[in-house]
C-alpha cells in the first residue's frame, strides 16, 4: 500500500453571515415543528463580516440534522435564506442580467464568503450548469448538508427570477441517493442524478443566456470592487505564502496559475510576490505541488480515474499527470488508483 505525504492546509473559514443565517433558519424551522435546535456555535451579535470556522459550521449543520431528525435539512433551511444572507455576492448574483452572469459572480467571488470551495461554470454543451462543493479531503464528512443547503439556495434564487413555478434542467448530487427521494422531488422537480463527482445545478442554454434584468445597476461594480477588496485581505492578514495557497487551490483545473495571474489576483507585481515568497523561503512551484498533492489525495479518495485526475490536478494531459505523480510518489497514477481501490491510500 503506497503512503503519499500530507500536507498542511490553511483552515478553511466561512463568513459569519452564512452561519448566523443557518442558525436562523434552524431555530425556525425547529419552533415549527415544536423542536429544539442544537446550541448556537457562535454569539448571534457577531458582525456578520467575521470569519469562523467552516468545520463549526459544517458541524452544526449536519448536528441539526440529527437532532431535528431532518436527513434533507439543507433543502429545508436553503428555501429560507435571504439573498442578503450572501452579503454583496448574493446581490450581486439576484441582481444579474443574465442566469449566465448571475452564475459567473458567484464563480468569480464566492471566495470572499467561503474559503477553499470548488465553483465551476461549464458552457460548453446544450446545458449551463453551476457546480459547488468544498475542496477540504478532511471535511469530506461534512458535506451533506452543507451542499443540499447550497443546491437550494441556488434553486429558489433562480426561481426568484425566472419564476416560482421553474425547475432546473438537471440536478446533481455527490451524496449517494437517499432512502426518501420524495423532499428531494417536490423541491426540484427535476432529474435527479446521485453519486456524481460535484454538486451542481443545469439550467438550458436559452434561459442561461434569456435577460431577467432590466438594466445593469449602476451600483454593481462597487460591489464588485469590494468583494475583490475581500479576497485580497488575506495578503495583509496572513502571511503571503498561505495566500497563494488558497489562490491556487482556487484555480487549480479552472484557471491559469501563473505567476502573473497569481499576483494580479492577490493584487501584487509579479516582482513584489517573488519578492515576498523568496523571503519566506518558498518558490509558486513548490506551492503549487504541495496543492497538487492535496488534491491528489482527495482525488483519490472520490475514486478518480487517470483522465479525472489530469484535470484536477490542472494539467492538460494524462502524460503529464502521470510524470509529476511519479516525480512525487515514485509510482505512476494507475498504481495509486489500484492501490486504493484494494484497500485506500494509507495515511
Amino acid at each position: 500500500m503506497t503512503k503519499l505525504p500530507r500536507t498542511d492546509r490553511p483552515r478553511p473559514r466561512v463568513r459569519a453571515s452564512v452561519m448566523l443565517s443557518a442558525l436562523r433558519a434552524t431555530k425556525n424551522l425547529a419552533s415549527e415543528c415544536g423542536q429544539c435546535a442544537p446550541l448556537d456555535p457562535v454569539s448571534l451579535n457577531i458582525d456578520p463580516y467575521e470569519w469562523v470556522s467552516l468545520f463549526d459550521y459544517l458541524t452544526y449543520l449536519e448536528e441539526a440534522a440529527r437532532v431535528l431528525d431532518v436527513t434533507h435539512l439543507g433543502l429545508e433551511l436553503g428555501s429560507r435564506f435571504d439573498v442578503g444572507d450572501l452579503g454583496p455576492l448574493g446581490v450581486l448574483f439576484i441582481s444579474s442580467e443574465t442566469i449566465f452572469d448571475g452564475f459567473l459572480q458567484l464563480q468569480l467571488f464566492l471566495q470572499a464568503w467561503q474559503e477553499d470551495t470548488e465553483v465551476a461554470l461549464d458552457t460548453d454543451t446544450d446545458l449551463y450548469s453551476w457546480s459547488y462543493r468544498i475542496r477540504t479531503p478532511s471535511l469530506r464528512h461534512l458535506r451533506r448538508q452543507d451542499a443540499l443547503l447550497t443546491l437550494s439556495v441556488v434553486t429558489t434564487w433562480l426561481r426568484l427570477r425566472l419564476g416560482r413555478g421553474w425547475s432546473p434542467a438537471e440536478v446533481h448530487f455527490e451524496q449517494t441517493a437517499p432512502a426518501d427521494l420524495l423532499p428531494f422531488q417536490r423541491f426540484f422537480r427535476a432529474p435527479l442524478y446521485f453519486s456524481r463527482p460535484t454538486n451542481g445545478v443545469f439550467v438550458t442554454r436559452e434561459e442561461g443566456n434569456r435577460r431577467v434584468g432590466d438594466r445593469v445597476q449602476p451600483y454593481l461594480p462597487f460591489m464588485r470592487r469590494h468583494l475583490r477588496d475581500l479576497i485580497e485581505v488575506p495578503v495583509r492578514d496572513r502571511d503571503i505564502a498561505e495566500a497563494v495557497k488558497a489562490e491556487v487551490a482556487r484555480r487549480l483545473g479552472l484557471q491559469p496559475v501563473t505567476q502573473r495571474a497569481i499576483a494580479q489576483a492577490l493584487g501584487l507585481s509579479v516582482r513584489t510576490l517573488q519578492r515576498r515568497l523568496s523571503g519566506e523561503g518558498v518558490g509558486l512551484r513548490s506551492i503549487v505541488d504541495e496543492v497538487r498533492m492535496s488534491v491528489l489525495h482527495e482525488a483519490l479518495d472520490d475514486g478518480a480515474r487517470a483522465g479525472a485526475l489530469a484535470r484536477r490536478l490542472g494539467y492538460s494531459d494524462a502524460a503529464s499527470s502521470c510524470r509529476a505523480v511519479r516525480r512525487w510518489t515514485g509510482q505512476p497514477p494507475s498504481a495509486l488508483i489500484k492501490s486504493c481501490e484494494g484497500g485506500g491510500v494509507a495515511e
